[in-house]
C-alpha cells in the first residue's frame, strides 16, 4: 500500500473517534494527574477538554500536511487557542505547571495508542506498517515536544500578570485607607485598629526585608511592592512597640544594597497614615545621607525643616554662612560639630578631633566672634543648621522635595 494512502486512511480513522479520544483523555488525566483537580475546577475542565481537542485536530493536521510523508520538519508555529486558554486557567487556578504539562503527555499517549490500532487494522502488510509507525511516531513526538516549551511560557505569563494584578490591587487598597477613602482594610488581610509601624525599604529584594523585620518584630507584616524596587512594609499588633523593637530591627542583617527607613509607632488608622508618612520624610533624609538604616525619630529635625526646602537653605546659609567666609572654614565646621557633640566639653572636643585643647579653645573664639553670639546660647540654631547643611550636600537635594502621592 503506498504510503500516503496508509497514512490518510489511519489519520481519518484516528479524526473520527474523536469525541471517544478526547473523552478518553479527560478520563486518563483526572487519574494520573491529581494536581490537575478536575473533579472540582469546572473552568478548568473545561479548558483542558477544548485543549485536548484542538490539539488532536493541530496534530493530525500536521500529519496531513504534504511534507509529511517526505520527512520535512513540520511543526506547529503557535498554539491553538484552546490550548493557550487552558495554559491560562491552569495558572489562575493554581494548577502547577508539571501537573499541565503531564496532560500533554497523556494526551499524546492516548493517541499514540490509538495511532497503534488503527495501522494495524488499515495497513496489511508488516512492512507497510512500520513504515507508516515509524512515520507517526517522528511527527507526533516532534508536535508534543514543540508545543510544550509554548504552553510553559503561556502558564508563566499568567502566573506574572496575576502576581501584578494582586499586587496592585493590594497597593490600591493601601491607598484608599492613606488617602482617608477607607479605613477598611480587610482585603488586605491586616488588622488596621492596633499599633501600627511603618516603613520603606529600596534597593535590592525590598518585599524579602521587609519580611524579615517583620520576623524579628514577630509582629503580622503588611507589604506593598512601589515600582521595581521599593516596597512600603507595615508591622501591626496589640501590644505598644517598645525600645527592644528597635533593638529587633538594627539588629536585622540589612542585605547590601538594601536600605530601611521607619516612621515611630501609632495606634489605629491614623497611626497606620501617620507611621507611614514618618516613613517617608525619614526615606528622604536616608537617600541624601546615604545611611542604610533611618529612623524618624533621629532625623526629625531635618524632615520638619526640609519639607520647605529654600526655607532651609536660607536658614543655614544665615547661620553658618560667616563661617565659609573664614579662612580654614572646614576646621572650624568640623570642630563646632565636635564641640556641640561633646556637650561643650573643649578637651573632649580636643581628643575627639586630634588637636589640643588651646587650638580648641582657639577656634572656638574664631567661630563667635564670626557668628556675632555665643556657642552656649547659639547652640540649637548651630547644630540644627550643621545637621541639615549635611543633608543638602547629599547627591539627591533636588529629589528633597515632595514626594509624589505614589511614591514612584
Amino acid at each position: 500500500m503506498n504510503l500516503r494512502i496508509a497514512l490518510e486512511l489511519v489519520v481519518a480513522a484516528v479524526a473520527s473517534r474523536e469525541d471517544e479520544l478526547v473523552e478518553s483523555m479527560i478520563r486518563r488525566n483526572a487519574a494520573e494527574v491529581p494536581g490537575l483537580g478536575l473533579a472540582r475546577d469546572e473552568p478548568v475542565l473545561a479548558a483542558v477538554r477544548a485543549s485536548a481537542r484542538a490539539n488532536l485536530r493541530a496534530g493530525l493536521a500536521v500529519l496531513s500536511d504534504d511534507a509529511a510523508p517526505h520527512g520535512g520538519a513540520v511543526l506547529p508555529v503557535e498554539l491553538p487557542v484552546e490550548a493557550v486558554q487552558e495554559a491560562r486557567e491552569s495558572a489562575r487556578a493554581r494548577v502547577p505547571l508539571e501537573a499541565l504539562l503531564r496532560t500533554y503527555r497523556v494526551g499524546h499517549a492516548v493517541a499514540w495508542e490509538a495511532f497503534i490500532e488503527e495501522v494495524e487494522r488499515s495497513v496489511p502488510d508488516a512492512q507497510g506498517r512500520q513504515a507508516v509507525l515509524s512515520l507517526l511516531n517522528r511527527y507526533a513526538f516532534a508536535y508534543i515536544e514543540a508545543v510544550l516549551p509554548v504552553v510553559a511560557s503561556e502558564y508563566q505569563a499568567e502566573c506574572r500578570r496575576q502576581a501584578r494584578q494582586l499586587e496592585q490591587r493590594r497597593f490600591d487598597a493601601v491607598l484608599a485607607v492613606l488617602d482617608g477613602a477607607t479605613e477598611d482594610a480587610a482585603e488586605l488581610n491586616y488588622h488596621l485598629r492596633g499599633w501600627n509601624l511603618g516603613s520603606i525599604v529600596w534597593g535590592g529584594r525590598p518585599e524579602a526585608a521587609v519580611a524579615a523585620i517583620g520576623r524579628a518584630l514577630e509582629r503580622p507584616a503588611l507589604c506593598v511592592k512601589v515600582g521595581d524596587s521599593t516596597a512600603w512594609g507595615w508591622f501591626g499588633g496589640r501590644a505598644k512597640f517598645g525600645t527592644e523593637s528597635w533593638q529587633r530591627i538594627r539588629r536585622i542583617g540589612i542585605p547590601d544594597g538594601t536600605s530601611i527607613a521607619v516612621g515611630e509607632s501609632g495606634a489605629g488608622v491614623e497611626g497606620f497614615r501617620r507611621t507611614h508618612r514618618q516613613a517617608r520624610e525619614a526615606q528622604r533624609i536616608g537617600m541624601a545621607l546615604r545611611s542604610r538604616f533611618t529612623r524618624y525619630t533621629d532625623v526629625a529635625v531635618e524632615a520638619l525643616a526640609l519639607r520647605d526646602h529654600d526655607a532651609a537653605c536660607q536658614f543655614v546659609e544665615q547661620v553658618l554662612g560667616p563661617l565659609g567666609h573664614a579662612r580654614n572654614a572646614d576646621k572650624l565646621r568640623r570642630t563646632l560639630a565636635a564641640y556641640l557633640r561633646c556637650g561643650f566639653n573643649a578637651s573632649a572636643t580636643a581628643s575627639s578631633i586630634g588637636v589640643n585643647d588651646r587650638t580648641v579653645a582657639y577656634r572656638l573664639k574664631i567661630i563667635e566672634g564670626l557668628i556675632g553670639r555665643s556657642l552656649t546660647s547659639a547652640w540649637f540654631e548651630l547644630e540644627a543648621a550643621l545637621r541639615l547643611e549635611r543633608v543638602l550636600a547629599g547627591d539627591n537635594v533636588g529629589g528633597l522635595g515632595a514626594i509624589p502621592k505614589d511614591g514612584r
